[in-house]
């Protein structure tokens, strides 16, 4: 019996979870700290403007996680799915698949970054100001996406085959590196923009390895070879189908930060708040999305775990397992999140003093923290929602549900509340795009309870057929 068998069926389900979840939760905490530290240290270097160019720059380093997910979750489904079915010669082709996929994609993504650089940040609201500081950190960032999608996407397969821990030491790995060349890039040597993306890139690269080095160790469940690397287009068309969901969500993140930036630039431009200015707003912006993603991050790191707990039960036929699992991820998900975002709500301005924003803009990056945080405690249905199909190999309503939910979201918050807003009261644009935040929210989470209360109904009908 390997060690995802074990956990999946030796083990109770609160147990299995919670031995599954503990070092997830913890690598996830660790790479939201790894993002963040650029901000902060950058921050204390610069102030204000250089935390306005890494936040200018965020929707870019969310297409490289999006690329990362998109290979990296979808095919640990379909190698949870493969162990689940006893065949791991098509868990080690999946694999090599997925690496294979990595390396075009990062390429590419690079390529095209490079050559477009200025008119993508100016295009997401960089002004002459904030440019020199944020184009050295992308160009950077995107040459080392291949590294980082390896750290991030990659190393998923290895937590699969029943070894979280390793990842957690991956990701401790990145970011002991990052926080101490980052120190001694950006302050001791005054790097800048330029200093943290190095710092970043050497993290990931260093991950990138250690990543490598676990996948081919002998007691993996799964044996990879060198006719792995090869790609299977059957296998690839699959990943893709099941990763999309975890991709879309970092697409659309992408794109709702691009397009946060942009309208923050056009409606800070002609109304600020008190005495924020235009990088104020646009940093409090990028400190509440920063903030925000680590708040969701036990949330994401329970759903995670159980992702290949879900997809061995699925895989093996047991639908009262599988009802188990999708029902402890909801309410030890649920509870793992109140504590840090209550510690948000009371003394946001904690959390917005570490980036060393300048005093005039600290109490409106407060208020657009508390405002964003409010949505924290129900997200975690919609993070059930995505994560169970997925896990389940239900491509296609784990697509359809990642429309409704992003386009919905989107919907609400950028065209309905900024405009809608400030013709029923007296609030401006500006604070009514940040309140667009719950509105969009809220109809997501809706719309994933409907689909996950239809399924609770399919499988209390398998369980009935099997038990018959």
């Amino acid at each position: 019996m390997n060690k995802l068998e074990n956990a999946a069926l030796g083990q109770s389900v609160p147990q299995a979870l919670v031995r599954f979840a503990l070092p997830v939760v913890a690598g996830l905490f660790l790479m939201r700290i790894s993002t963040i530290i650029d901000g902060i240290l950058v921050g204390q270097a610069i102030s204000t403007v250089g935390v306005a160019a890494v936040t200018i720059c965020d929707p870019f380093v969310l297409l490289v996680t999006s690329l990362a997910v998109l290979v990296g979750d979808g095919g640990s489904f379909v190698i949870a799915l493969s162990l689940g079915a006893n065949d791991p010669k098509k868990a080690a082709r999946t694999a090599g698949t997925g690496i294979a996929a990595a390396a075009v994609l990062s390429f590419a993504f690079a390529l095209a970054t490079t050559v477009l650089a200025d008119p993508l940040l100016r295009l997401a609201g960089a002004t002459e100001e904030i440019l020199p500081h944020a184009r050295p950190f992308l160009q950077i960032i995107a040459w080392s996406s291949l590294f980082t999608t390896i750290a991030t996407g990659i190393s998923s397969y290895v937590r699969t085959a029943g070894f979280p821990g390793r990842v957690l030491g991956i990701q401790a790995t990145s970011i002991l590196i990052n926080i101490v060349l980052g120190y001694l890039f950006v302050i001791v040597l005054e790097g800048g923009t330029t200093g943290a993306a190095c710092a970043t890139a050497a993290g990931q690269a260093v991950a990138a390895g250690v990543t490598a080095a676990f996948l081919l160790k002998r007691d993996m469940p799964f044996k990879l070879k060198a006719r792995d690397a090869v790609p299977s287009s059957r296998l690839l068309i699959r990943t893709v189908a099941l990763g999309f969901p975890s991709s879309a969500l970092r697409l659309t993140d992408a794109f709702c930060n691009f397009a946060m930036h942009v309208l923050v630039a056009a409606f800070a431009g002609s109304l600020l708040h008190g005495g924020t200015t235009v990088s104020g707003a646009l940093a409090a912006s990028g400190i509440e999305s920063a903030v925000v993603a680590f708040l969701l991050v036990p949330g994401i790191g329970v759903a995670t775990a159980a992702r290949p707990l879900i997809g061995y039960c699925c895989g093996a036929n047991l639908p009262k397992r599988t009802l188990e699992f999708a029902k402890w991820t909801l309410v030890c998900g649920f509870a793992a999140l109140l504590p840090l975002w209550a510690a948000v709500e009371l003394v946001p301005e904690f959390f917005v003093g570490v980036f060393g924003l300048g005093k005039d803009d600290i109490p409106f990056a407060c208020w657009v923290l508390r405002i964003s945080a409010l949505t924290v405690p129900i997200s975690m249905v919609r993070i059930l929602g995505t994560s169970y199909f997925q896990a389940s190999g239900q491509a296609r309503i784990a697509n359809l549900l990642i429309v409704l939910q992003q386009g919905s979201y989107i919907l609400t918050k950028f065209a309905v509340f900024p405009f809608l807003l400030p013709s029923l009261m007296h609030i401006g644009h500006l604070q009514s795009l940040f309140l667009g935040s719950i509105g969009g929210s809220l109809a997501a989470v809706a719309i994933t309870g409907i689909f996950l209360f239809r399924e609770y109904h399919v499988i209390r009908k398998k369980i009935a057929s099997s038990e018959a």
